[in-house]
């Protein structure tokens, strides 16, 4: 596994009072949480989509086929050839479901979403990270360093977070193609032209709802603009950075701790 480690300067968080102690305990948990979050999603989707290998797939693809119609076969042996289509399709996917549990193969379906959800996955925890820094500043009473931290978080290392984070929250309102307006009125979103130097599409209006292009999750955001976050190693690096970075501004005592 591929791990990714900060180092916190000190086992506790020194001149603190007690009012903000608990508050700032349960703040720097699930900082970390959302750091481990993004750091296990990547390295998942990263071992996905780093051993796919086309002809594999088609491969599995066709035996995965093959032994459903094996099944179907023995079905309609014993049902016998004039039975009820709907009652031979869930008794031959029935069967295979529990012929799978029993060698623990992946149905393959299953394959095919598993990277998605990883990505998803990925986004989400930068997005709680991004709130954490948030809820730390606030308790904090916005220290300077920490409003530069988050603004170059948000603002440089992965601008339109937020946006894109939102779009896929609200996947039943992008599948419908509105957003909420004022009084949570619902309206119709128009789809805006990709980027002219866009690697995808370019000039063409493209309406995503949580698409995955190669490493980046990608969808169209209220606006009617397309934007995506990379669910790449580089990103893991910036928000590495970042967490370290937040971890420096910090005063504290006792000795150092290497996280995970």
């Amino acid at each position: 596994m591929r791990i990714f480690e900060v180092v916190q300067p000190g086992l506790y968080l020194t001149n603190v009072s007690k009012d903000k102690q608990q508050k700032l305990s349960a703040i720097m948990h699930f900082l970390s949480a959302s750091y481990l979050d993004a750091n296990l999603a990547f390295d998942k989707f990263d071992k996905v989509v780093g051993s796919f290998d086309i002809e594999a797939s088609s491969q599995k693809e066709y035996e995965y086929k093959k032994k459903i119609q094996a099944i179907r076969s023995e079905v309609l042996n014993e049902f016998g050839m004039g039975a009820p289509a709907d009652d031979v399709e869930i008794e031959t996917k029935t069967r295979l479901y529990r012929a799978l549990e029993q060698t623990d193969e992946q149905a393959h379906p299953f394959h095919v979403h598993e990277e998605f959800l990883y990505a998803k996955a990925f986004l989400f925890a930068l997005d709680t990270f991004q709130d954490m820094l948030g809820a730390l500043i606030a308790v904090l009473d916005g220290p300077e360093v920490l409003e530069t931290i988050r603004t170059d978080f948000g603002d440089n290392k992965f601008p339109g977070l937020r946006e894109v984070r939102n779009s896929a929250h609200h996947e039943a309102d992008r599948a419908r193609r509105i957003r909420r307006g004022r009084g949570n009125k619902e309206e119709e979103i128009e789809a805006q032209p990709m980027p002219a130097d866009s690697d995808f599409l370019p000039g063409v209006k493209v309406f995503e709802v949580s698409n995955l292009r190669r490493a980046s999750f990608s969808t169209t955001l209220r606006d009617g603009s397309n934007a995506q976050v990379d669910v790449t190693q580089e990103s893991m690096l910036k928000l590495q950075a970042t967490y370290q970075e937040v971890l420096n501004s910090l005063e504290w005592g006792g000795p150092i701790v290497v996280l995970p």
